[in-house]
């Protein structure tokens, strides 16, 4: 029992941490998006800055596109990470529950296996007591 209770808290445990680590992991995900989409735009800041009005205008039209192609690749790129994540967790899940069934399953063997036992010896008990009576009953008939 104590070690079924050992092994549903190691579950649950995990199962927060896992919780955790994808709030978080998400939450850095978007904080990355969010920190290369300011360093673009001080880039293409410092280039307006800097640049001819032609070279500006032509950038600009390249860099929208650029910053979108790379907002999407990063994007499908975290997704897949994620999507990665989720499935090894949920292996290790599995995982861990098979354990805890097989786990389960073994002491629910040995259970049966002691209470078998006992209660082939309590029959060999009595058996061994109504041999004794007949023996006694016998040798008192016999008196």
């Amino acid at each position: 029992a104590l070690r079924e209770l050992e092994a549903n808290y190691e579950t649950l445990q995990r199962d927060r941490e896992h919780e955790v680590v994808s709030s978080l992991e998400e939450r850095h995900t978007t904080e990355q998006m969010e920190l290369r989409r300011r360093q673009l735009d001080e880039v293409n800041e410092a280039y307006a800055e800097l640049a001819p009005a032609d070279v500006r205008k032509k950038h600009e039209v390249e860099s929208a596109a650029e910053q979108e192609a790379e907002m999407g690749e990063l994007k499908a790129m975290l997704e897949q990470e994620k999507t990665e994540r989720l499935i090894r967790i949920r292996a290790e899940k599995k995982q861990i529950q098979d354990e805890l069934r097989r786990k389960a399953d073994e002491e629910i063997a040995r259970m049966e296996a002691e209470a078998a036992e006992e209660m082939r010896k309590a029959e060999e008990a009595a058996e061994k007591r109504l041999a004794e009576r007949k023996a006694a009953l016998l040798a008192k008939q016999q008196e």
